[in-house]
């Protein structure tokens, strides 16, 4: 399970985890996956592109090495990425998810739009290379149609739905979206469209630089298909 952070992979790994049918990582986020010669039957984690080990050339020697590995990508519309990294990406005195004073190198208007540059470009690359092991999933679509994302990922692995699948985003192990959210599954979709109210209001003065985000972004926008 990847896509970029603040995209909706901590709630995909949830849903994957939910089956009981895959051995899930312990920690959320493997950051050795790519340091395994081989990988465990059933094996199955997340881990954002963000991390400094995600690269065009691991993945695709992953892929290589490992040919019943199969990549869930999760996408978000990437102007709520966006805002959503320079918000939680705030120094922990100011409200942001750190638990430092340091500002997340993501944090930033051009760091977040790096961000999210680079996750596209792996996302190419996977859906060009290797087209029938890349599944695709909209976070929205996570959130507004639960039970139809959950029976394509049943029929895409062949595996059948079980009780406590339908309740996947109450096993939250992000302690930062356990403790916004609870057990809820909030419908966080196009918040960029309402500034005055979404983000906690953060961005309601600054329309005219989220606007000019939402240009610098639209190649991604588009390649995403939002």
């Amino acid at each position: 399970m990847t896509g970029c952070g603040r995209g909706g992979t901590n709630l995909g790994i949830e849903l994957i985890r939910s089956f009981g049918h895959f051995s899930v990582s312990e920690q959320v986020e493997d950051r050795s996956f790519f340091l395994k010669d081989s990988l465990p039957a059933l094996y199955a984690t997340k881990l954002a592109t963000e991390n400094t080990d995600f690269t065009i050339e691991n993945i695709d020697r992953a892929m290589k090495q490992n040919p019943d590995l199969f990549v869930l990508f999760m996408t978000r519309h990437p102007v709520d990425v966006c805002l959503s990294k320079i918000l939680r990406g705030r120094p922990r005195s100011q409200g942001g998810d750190s638990t430092t004073e340091e500002r997340a190198a993501d944090g930033t208007v051009v760091g977040a739009a790096n961000a999210v540059k680079y996750m596209t470009n792996i996302y190419s690359f996977l859906k060009r290379e290797y087209p029938n092991r890349t599944l695709t999933l909209k976070m929205e679509d996570l959130i507004e149609s639960p039970q139809d994302t959950i029976k394509i990922v049943s029929n895409y692995f062949g595996i059948p739905i079980k009780e406590q699948t339908h309740s996947f985003f109450k096993n939250n192990r992000n302690n930062y979206q356990k403790a916004r959210y609870g057990n809820n599954l909030v419908r966080n979709i196009a918040l960029y469209e309402n500034l005055d109210t979404n983000f906690e209001g953060f961005f309601a003065d600054k329309k005219e630089a989220v606007g000019k985000l939402t240009n610098a972004l639209s190649e991604y926008i588009h390649t995403l298909e939002y």
